[in-house]
């Protein structure tokens, strides 16, 4: 028996009928914005019946990914600055990779996401000053604030716990002191209720 028949199998009849009418009635952005809100709460047995990737193979591919382009950043701009055209590149490529990070977080890899995030805004104040001040660091406060809005309060799990510590972790560390009060206010955001 598939997972899916297991799962039709212990629901009554009624309840069934009840489902085939509300996802009736969905559009089909309703349909999965419901499926991705079961799955946070549920998010094994969600994966286990759609036959989902795991959340942690996504975030090695970024981790990857974005190892990557920090290496290839550090690279081509060692030894010189970027004009204001490169620089606009290298921003979108760090929002996209950004973007990406939030996704693994908001699979509910926490930690790993987080490690993600922490690693391309460490890089800013070097940006910034290999831009000449194209790319500045304070873009890392706002991307916080789009991070904390979409996550927080962060659930007490272990996983989030683990998130938290690498964000006071780079509070702590001398690499990340030229953005210290964005993690500062970042890790007050995530907490908050």
């Amino acid at each position: 028996m598939k997972k899916t028949e297991a799962v039709i199998v212990a629901l009554n009849d009624y309840q069934i009928a009840q489902l085939e009418d509300i996802t009736a009635r969905m559009s089909r952005p309703q349909l999965v914005q419901t499926i991705g809100a079961i799955a946070s709460a549920a998010p094994e047995a969600v994966a286990d019946v759609l036959g989902l990737e795991p959340a942690a193979r996504y975030g090695d591919e970024a981790h990857k990914h974005q190892d990557e382009i920090i290496a290839k950043t550090r690279a081509d701009l060692a030894k010189r600055h970027a004009g204001a055209a490169e620089a606009y590149d290298l921003l979108d490529e760090f929002t996209e990779l950004v973007s990406q990070d939030l996704q693994v977080a908001k699979a509910g890899e926490y930690a790993a996401g987080f490690k993600l995030i922490l690693g391309a805004v460490q890089l800013f104040p070097w940006l910034e000053e290999r831009t000449h001040k194209v790319i500045q660091r304070g873009l890392v406060s706002s991307w916080f604030d789009s991070i904390a809005a979409e996550l927080a309060p962060l659930p007490s799990t272990d996983d989030a716990r683990a998130a938290l510590a690498l964000v006071d972790a780079a509070i702590a560390d001398a690499d990340f002191a030229g953005i210290k009060d964005y993690l500062v206010a970042w890790r007050q955001q995530l907490t908050r209720e």
